[in-house]
């Protein structure tokens, strides 16, 4: 093994190389106009290079004018500039048309386009890209198409780079089936969480308890003896504390309390607004539509909403 000098490639094998990326693909910066395609290819950190409309109601809305799009080739690694850093790059195995943020690069006859992807893809490299970031927000930092290009990699040689891309596609194949598995058991257990919940907050814990009709329709039955109310008789309504701020406008010189938002904790700030025990019910955001965190939040102590 060798020193690469570069930390976060650290030692590679000795007939190994470095090399700048741009020495290994050719960038394709080709606008899509006048009109070419018109069907639409979106980016995801999950599933990679995707059509548009296999996306779902996540993220941005696709432009209603394809022109201001760039073209995507089939084998080709498209790369999103404001996201590589959480790992937005995949191979691309279609032709259509992408976001004009988006960098579309072509592996050179000497590199393994499969190679080059999992380079990309691994958490250091991005890590790694940080320094060369650009943007007032944490969320809107972007990498240059130059500064990506001008980043050196490990370049094994092409047969090598062919091996490592089979082995890493069979193994990663594998993991992806076990996460599966996995992410379907996990599935299975919130949904009998849930039942469950629901089973015991509205037939309680004796099953042989008589029941009768609740008039709800979403609670049906509940034991005989139970009332039925309504929950302004049961709760408070503190909507009136909520004061939102902005992200720019949060005080953060001595951060200790939290900060809620529609989908939970999303910031540490200097101050609270209130100090109380409550629930916290989301009714707006991204998070009310996609449902991929909770709703209701228990809130104590000093915090602010």
């Amino acid at each position: 093994m060798k020193n690469s000098g570069i930390p976060w490639i650290g030692e590679i094998p000795e007939k190994w190389k470095l090399e700048r990326l741009k020495s290994q693909v050719v960038e394709i910066n080709e606008k899509n106009s006048p009109l070419k395609t018109d069907y639409v290819l979106s980016l995801t950190i999950k599933d990679g290079v995707i059509p548009y409309e296999e996306k779902g109601d996540v993220g941005n809305k696709a432009k209603e004018n394809h022109e201001e799009y760039k073209l995507a080739y089939p084998d080709t690694i498209v790369l999103n500039s404001m996201n590589i850093l959480i790992g937005a790059v995949g191979i691309c195995k279609y032709y259509g048309c992408v976001s004009p943020v988006y960098y579309v690069f072509k592996a050179a006859d000497s590199s393994d386009l499969r190679y080059l992807n999992y380079i990309m893809s691994s958490t250091p490299y991005q890590k790694y890209l940080r320094k060369y970031a650009n943007g007032i927000l944490e969320i809107r930092l972007r990498v240059s198409s130059d500064d990506i290009l001008k980043r050196h990699i490990p370049l094994p040689p092409l047969s090598e780079q062919q091996a490592i891309a089979d082995f890493l596609d069979k193994k990663c194949a594998e993991i992806d089936q076990m996460v599966a598995l996995q992410e379907k058991f996990i599935e299975e257990l919130k949904a009998y969480k849930q039942s469950l919940i629901t089973e015991t907050v509205t037939k309680g814990l004796n099953p042989n308890a008589p029941m009768k009709d609740s008039g709800v329709e979403c609670i049906g039955n509940v034991p005989q003896k139970w009332d039925v109310i309504l929950l302004p008789f049961v709760f408070r309504n503190l909507d009136y504390l909520r004061e939102p701020i902005s992200a720019e406008q949060r005080s953060r010189k001595n951060p200790i309390y939290d900060y809620y938002g529609a989908s939970g904790i999303i910031d540490k700030i200097d101050y609270y607004n209130v100090d109380d025990d409550v629930l916290l019910i989301g009714e707006d955001g991204a998070n009310l539509r996609m449902r991929n965190l909770p709703l209701i939040y228990r809130a104590t102590g000093k915090f602010w909403v």
